[in-house]
């Protein structure tokens, strides 16, 4: 009987109560000449010490362009937190097959899968997905 309790305690925590939730607040486009630069602004009940961070950026006029990014999430922490997400210019004129200027996309995907007392989230971690177009000239 003990053993259903902790494993009704476990699947409660992680579809009810969702500690490890990651909410996406914004993606702000900065100025800079040479690179495409955002700011990924979120937020974390706790720190993240095992998270990968999936950005993507292509463009509205041209689907095949894509230029995709994955990395950890290693250095956050309980709170508002934000990350750097840069593209490299002459990258996205090549994938595009000319200069840069028009609607793009960027998705960003935050996937977390820790948890000391919980393998839950180990077997199903915690997906954050967001989207947003931004015009590049």
């Amino acid at each position: 009987m003990m053993e259903f309790a902790v494993i009704g305690l476990a699947i409660a925590d992680r579809f009810l109560l969702k500690r490890n939730a990651v909410k996406i607040l914004h993606a702000n486009q900065m100025d800079d000449p040479d690179v495409i630069r955002f700011v990924l602004g979120y937020q974390s009940q706790r720190a993240i010490t095992s998270g990968t961070l999936t950005y993507s950026l292509r463009s509205k006029k041209r689907p095949k362009a894509v230029i995709n990014r994955t990395r950890k999430l290693d250095f956050s922490h309980a709170g508002h937190n934000s990350e750097y997400l840069t593209f490299d210019r002459k990258l996205l004129e090549l994938e595009a097959g000319e200069k840069l200027h028009g609607e793009w996309i960027l998705d960003v995907k935050i996937e977390r899968s820790c948890s000391l007392i919980n393998p839950l989230y180990k077997i199903f971690p915690t997906c954050t997905t967001y989207s947003e177009e931004f015009e590049i000239a």
